[in-house]
């Protein structure tokens, strides 16, 4: 059903969502002559014939573009004064040093392995000779064994489960610094050999600017461990199976300290719950305040991050801009409308049934839903208001924090029972999604925004004018929503918006809402298969779907398309669809020509096998594909969730390099190491992992990189990375000198030279 408004609701504040979802509106700036501007110009504005929406306009490339290459955001204490490095030091910090980036210690040297008989008895036993004063360096020697660098980042993991706890967090994996991996019998049973029974030792070295005292931090799950700092033993339960579930406070002298760690293992691989072998000797260590906890909330210093804004929630919506606005969804239903200058909210609508709903069907709610519906209208009014007081460069501080995060407690049980009380059965319950109902990225053709919500009630499909006023809005029901909901974002496309649901893809007719036609889709438990890209036919634009080939009019051109799992879209270039073929333990890419007149088919030009993108043995960690590809000058790139990173030549058909980034978040239950899409924006293309840490690359062959900067923001929001983080998904919008960065708490605008 559609309903069409010619009123101002007064009873919505409006809404806009913007989403790291996987739909591909294709890049239409080199489809028509006469451009104004490029995007990511600060002159750059949207129309109908060049319409905005997720990676900006489909291609993840905004080459108008001047943004910062250097911000940061970190707490105000000694956490982000500590230095770190595995060299021995010589003096000051300096070239070997790194900073202590989300509390993790990641520099280490190891030494082992040294065969023992029995944990138990075998942890007090000095492998070292003389462990409290050891202060080694890369390449000495105990006995046979030598001390070598071991870097606790993606590349240096033996194991990876989205399904598991394994790798929520960055480990000194033993196993993989000392262990032999043999080719698996069958795809994703990487096994080592045996190595059990085993003593080894990390050292690392710290350097704090003056005395102090830190809480230490341990994750494991060892038999026996010991611990020393400055050659001091730590109170360390040394014959349990445990993970630390409180810190340990230790004393750091100025100047350099040397913290050593003694990890025995019985059996140094287990089996997961999916018949995976996985590390069992291997811990993960961070340095954090004194007395704080996973809801620490502290004072931040910050680099070139103009202002920031708390939302209501968590949501993979992507900004986009469109002239002096910027809009953006959060939570499960709320739509943003922002001033881009000043974070300020101009307006705000919470999606509902009743958007959708006819008079005959607002009358049957008019006892129960219309009352709170009214009672929402005020809620969110001083909701704004609240929000709007306080836009900071910092962030907020705990006290202010509290006072918002208690009033979105209190309206998230209101919205609950509002949605309950509009819908029929499950219809119309907007709230059931794995992470928000809101995570599409709005679309808009500088007239009008465009907007779906879904939850296991359904899809609302919404048009407002840029001041918020509804233009129309319509709602499909299906059954079935997909395992982890629908992560789609709308396309438009000569004045049509198409929709595509777990069931259908859907054209309406941007306007005026009225439905054109609609289409079987492709259903997938990951809500992606069935996302339209926008290609050229003929001379003529078309809707590409995992399926087939559709006319604007929906007729069916061509049958095929590309297999995709995950939530992912692939990317169309000069007629050849580029798609990273999600397999699981067997990634792959292939590159299918798109029919171009009557009579062409589907075909495969090209593929490369998962041995060839990333090794002999394959990709043995089983990344999913989330974020889309990025193409530029000939070269895709693309990066899987464990923040495996393959470079493809599309011209010469093969791989030039492969790397596992050095970020702070893999892949992990309910959270995905690297979801954000990369993205071009002027001389850099810039990779988000899922806590906000961002590396730089420069475009080309060589893959180098060129900085790496953080938001580090500890919150209370539920599924937080390690520590608290917040979590990342949705890809940047960039607009002139202003980059703009939407995590599950803030939304951030950073811009060079402010404060």
């Amino acid at each position: 059903m559609t309903r069409n408004y010619t009123y101002s609701s007064r009873f919505h504040i409006c809404r806009m969502a913007s989403i790291v979802s996987m739909l591909l509106i294709a890049s239409f700036a080199t489809w028509a002559a006469g451009d104004k501007a490029q995007l990511g110009s600060p002159n750059f504005y949207p129309s109908p014939e060049h319409p905005v929406g997720w990676r900006g306009d489909g291609s993840g490339r905004f080459p108008g573009a001047t943004p910062p290459t250097v911000w940061n955001r970190r707490l105000a204490d000694i956490t982000s004064e500590i230095m770190v490095q595995s060299a021995k030091p010589n003096g000051k910090p300096g070239a070997d040093s790194h900073a202590l980036a989300y509390f993790t210690v990641k520099d280490w040297l190891v030494s082992g392995p040294f065969p023992i008989d029995d944990p138990e008895k075998d942890i007090d036993k000095d492998f070292l000779g003389g462990e409290s004063a050891i202060q080694p360096e890369a390449g000495d020697k105990v006995g046979d064994k030598q001390w070598k660098v071991s870097r606790a980042y993606e590349g240096s993991q033996s194991y990876y489960a989205c399904n598991s706890y394994t790798c929520t967090h960055l480990w000194i994996d033993f196993l993989y610094a000392f262990g032999t991996l043999v080719p698996a019998e069958k795809p994703g049973a990487n096994v080592y050999a045996n190595i059990d029974n085993q003593a080894a030792y990390a050292h690392t070295y710290l350097y704090s600017p003056r005395p102090v005292d830190v809480d230490l931090e341990i994750q494991h799950s060892l038999p026996g461990m010991k611990m020393w700092v400055d050659g001091i033993p730590q109170r360390v339960d040394a014959t349990k199976k445990y993970t630390l579930a409180k810190p340990i406070q230790i004393h750091l002298n100025e100047g350099w300290n040397r913290l050593l760690i003694k990890a025995i293992c019985d059996k140094s691989q287990v089996k997961d719950g999916y018949g995976q072998f996985k590390s069992n000797w291997c811990f993960s260590a961070y340095i954090r305040p004194v007395g704080s906890s996973q809801n620490y909330t502290g004072r931040y210093e910050t680099r070139n991050i103009d202002w920031m804004i708390k939302l209501t929630g968590r949501n993979c919506s992507q900004p986009i801009v469109v002239g002096d606005k910027l809009f953006v969804g959060s939570n499960n239903a709320d739509l943003f409308c922002l001033e881009k200058s000043s974070g300020k909210i101009l307006w705000m609508h919470t999606g509902t049934y009743w958007d959708a709903m006819t008079d005959e069907e607002r009358a049957g709610v008019k006892d129960t839903g219309e009352p709170l519906y009214r009672e929402l209208d005020k809620i969110n009014t001083d909701l704004v208001a609240l929000l709007n007081a306080n836009i900071t460069p910092q962030g907020l501080d705990a006290s202010r924090q509290a006072i918002i995060d208690k009033e979105l407690g209190k309206r998230n049980k209101f919205l609950k029972s509002l949605h309950d009380s509009l819908s029929t059965g499950q219809k119309g319950k907007l709230y059931l999604n794995e992470v928000s109902a809101g995570n599409a990225t709005p679309t808009s053709d500088g007239k009008k925004v465009y907007w779906v919500v879904q939850g296991s009630g359904g899809y609302l499909t919404s048009a407002f004018d840029l001041n918020g006023k509804l233009s129309w809005s319509s709602f499909e029901y299906q059954k079935y929503a997909g395992e982890h909901g629908s992560h789609r974002s709308p396309v438009l496309c000569e004045g049509k918006l198409f929709v595509s649901t777990d069931e259908k893809l859907i054209a309406y007719d941007a306007a005026t809402g009225k439905e054109l036609w609609r289409a079987a889709g492709s259903p997938h438990q990951h809500g992606t298969d069935g996302s339209p890209i926008v290609v050229q036919f003929n001379g003529k634009r078309l809707l590409q779907t995992t399926n087939n080939l559709f006319s604007l009019d929906g007729a069916t051109i061509a049958n095929g398309g590309c297999f995709t799992v995950g939530c992912y879209v692939p990317i169309v270039e000069d007629g050849v669809l580029y798609n990273p073929r999600n397999g699981r333990w067997d990634n792959s890419f292939e590159a299918i020509a798109i029919p171009k007149q009557d009579g062409d088919t589907h075909k495969i030009i090209w593929k490369l096998d998962a041995k060839t993108l990333y090794g002999p043995l394959g990709n043995i960690f089983g990344g999913d594909y989330i974020a889309s590809p990025l193409y530029v000058d000939g070269l895709v790139y693309q990066v899987d969730s464990t923040g495996n990173l393959v470079v493809i030549d599309t011209r010469e058909r093969k791989r030039i390099y492969q790397r596992m980034m050095d970020g702070y978040n893999v892949n992990g239950y309910r959270l995905y190491g690297y979801c954000a899409s990369p993205t071009l924006a002027g001389k850099h293309i810039y990779l988000m992992d899922g806590v906000g840490y961002v590396t730089l690359l420069k475009p080309g062959a060589d893959g180098k990189v060129t900085g790496n900067n953080m938001l580090q923001n500890i919150t209370n929001l539920p599924a937080s990375a390690p520590n608290g983080q917040e979590v990342f998904y949705a890809g940047m919008y960039f607009d002139g000198k202003r980059m703009f960065v939407h995590g599950d708490e803030y939304l951030y605008c950073i811009e060079e030279n402010r404060r």
